[in-house]
């Protein structure tokens, strides 16, 4: 369980299998949001986890189980194969990546595969909640596809949730369970 109290609407929580659609107009603060549930960003938040305060774990174990995906991820390696576990590397082929891609330079790759090689990255840690910004913004409708039915499989698979921010109304109703606006920093339920 992923809950974040002080919202000032309803509580916000995330039950494993669950997905979560975020929505809302650009600027209205769901990166913002991410960033903060992920502990990168100063905030006051009351976060849990699992019936734990995130100031009861480690910044590096609260970031690795609570695991945020931008929208444009970063890359601090030559080449994806660095930093995917080999299971995950495995899983290539269902997001509609050739799987000689990880050893290519990231420099070299598309932001749709970059994107995908990603959240595989993301994936391979074992997060308990990820947390994703745009996850499929540079894909065609295929690989959105894809990515939609291998996230369904994992939130699916162990106990785990997803919150997914996405400005497509119709892919928040195929992947959310519940669907909650950002509208000036404010969530409201919807």
């Amino acid at each position: 369980m992923f809950a974040l109290l002080n919202t000032g609407a309803s509580n916000f929580e995330a039950r494993p299998g669950e997905t979560i659609a975020l929505y809302g107009a650009s600027g209205a603060g769901k990166s913002r949001l991410l960033r903060s549930l992920a502990d990168l960003d100063p905030n006051t938040l009351e976060v849990w986890l699992n019936h734990r305060t995130r100031n009861s774990y480690t910044a590096p174990v609260w970031r690795q189980r609570v695991q945020y995906l931008p929208a444009e991820p970063v890359w601090w390696t030559e080449t994806a194969a660095e930093v995917i576990a080999p299971d995950y590397a495995a899983l290539a082929n269902r997001l509609n990546l050739k799987a000689q891609l990880l050893d290519q330079p990231i420099s070299r790759l598309s932001t749709g595969e970059r994107q995908r090689l990603a959240l595989l990255r993301s994936l391979s840690v074992s997060p308990s909640i990820l947390l994703l910004d745009e996850p499929t913004a540079a894909l065609d409708q295929s690989a959105t596809e894809k990515v939609e039915a291998l996230l369904r499989n994992w939130v699916q698979a162990q106990p785990r949730a997803i919150i997914w921010v996405s400005h497509d109304g119709t892919q928040r109703q195929r992947v959310a369970t519940q669907q909650w606006r950002v509208a000036n920093g404010v969530l409201q339920c919807q």
